[in-house]
């Protein structure tokens, strides 16, 4: 596979890619300069982790943790260390932040955020809006999960419902977060993008 960046501040990328072989080889190509790696750094994922995806490689472009904390979250947090980075998404200025100590909520598999990403989020009386600019500005086919989990614990399923929308198309509708008689829930969206994807 190929993970490509003409962006200077690229200083770091996160790729996902299925090994095929007990060995691994990486290869760098030059360019206008001698390129170089600073450091690689090689982490196991479960096998659901890659579920449904027909290619074998997978750029990480942005993995966020809504929260109010300064640092990454990652193992043990997430005992797949996954590095969970504070919100580095243009939200809407008037959006507050929330947590809620919740304990008793069952994590149903390996995929799903470590509890301490889910127990913080952003809200907003009107709309929540997350924007990424400066994508490859040919067009490419991006996968946008969204984590939930409902930190209050009076509200009922049908209560919190809210429409999706990538780059100004709905994705989904009426989706409620506790339709499936679980305090969390997620869901996986495709679009093609190129340049910017905006979340709402």
């Amino acid at each position: 596979g190929e993970l490509r960046s003409s962006r200077l501040e690229d200083l770091e990328i996160e790729g996902v890619f299925r090994a095929t072989k007990d060995y691994i080889d990486f290869c760098l190509l030059k360019e206008d300069v001698n390129p170089f790696i600073s450091q690689i750094e090689l982490r196991p994922l479960p096998e659901e982790y890659l579920h449904g995806f027909a290619t074998s490689v997978l750029k990480l472009i942005s993995r966020n943790n809504l929260g109010d904390t300064n640092d990454d979250i990652r193992f043990p947090d997430d005992q797949n260390d996954r590095i969970w980075k504070r919100k580095a998404t243009s939200t809407p200025s008037s959006a507050l932040p929330l947590s809620s100590n919740v304990s008793n909520v069952d994590l149903k598999d390996s995929v799903t955020p470590p509890l301490q990403v889910l127990q913080t989020a952003l809200t907003h009386p009107e709309r929540l809006e997350f924007v990424h600019d400066g994508l490859e500005t040919d067009d490419y086919e991006y996968s946008v999960f969204l984590h939930f989990l409902e930190l209050n614990g009076t509200v009922k399923a049908g209560q919190r419902v809210f429409d999706i929308y990538l780059n100004n198309e709905i994705k989904k509708e009426k989706f409620d977060v506790l339709a499936g008689g679980s305090k969390n829930s997620y869901t996986a969206l495709n679009i093609s993008a190129n340049g910017s994807l905006n979340i709402t």
